[in-house]
């Protein structure tokens, strides 16, 4: 696994071999480091296809509502630019409610949107693998 970006709130790795991007979240993210480490996200979908991301939340204590709101309006119409398939998301969820429920909110909203992204919540992170790799990997 290739770590792409590190930041004291935030790594992000490229599991090439098992074809999906992990982002690692922790503490209170800052704006900037969210926008940063979720555009290289983009990159990376863009050179190869990615449709398969495992999102570590467990360590996470809070996001903005600045950061959902950019998450919404400018991240996931970017990537579905740049893919023609279903997306799948497996998310480990953090303890703060408030990001949990905040989370939950992106992926409702997205239900409502033509972008086809599946997002399943794992409380194991086996589990979550195993969810993830039993999906197509893209091209």
């Amino acid at each position: 696994m290739e770590k792409l970006f590190e930041h004291p709130q935030v790594d992000l790795y490229w599991n090439k071999a098992d074809g999906y991007l992990r982002l690692d979240w922790r503490d209170r993210v800052e704006l900037e480091a969210y926008k940063i480490a979720l555009s290289k996200c983009l990159e990376i979908v863009e050179q190869h296809q990615v449709v398969r991301f495992l999102i570590d939340q467990r360590a996470l204590e809070f996001v903005g509502s600045e950061a959902q709101a950019w998450l919404s309006i400018r991240w996931f119409p970017a990537l579905e630019q740049l893919v023609n398939e279903n997306v799948y998301m497996a998310i480990l969820p953090s303890k703060s409610l408030f990001v949990r429920l905040a989370s939950q909110t992106v992926s409702q909203r997205l239900k409502n949107t033509t972008f086809y992204s599946i997002t399943k919540y794992f409380d194991d992170e086996t589990r979550a693998l195993d969810w993830l790799q039993s999906n197509p990997i893209g091209h």
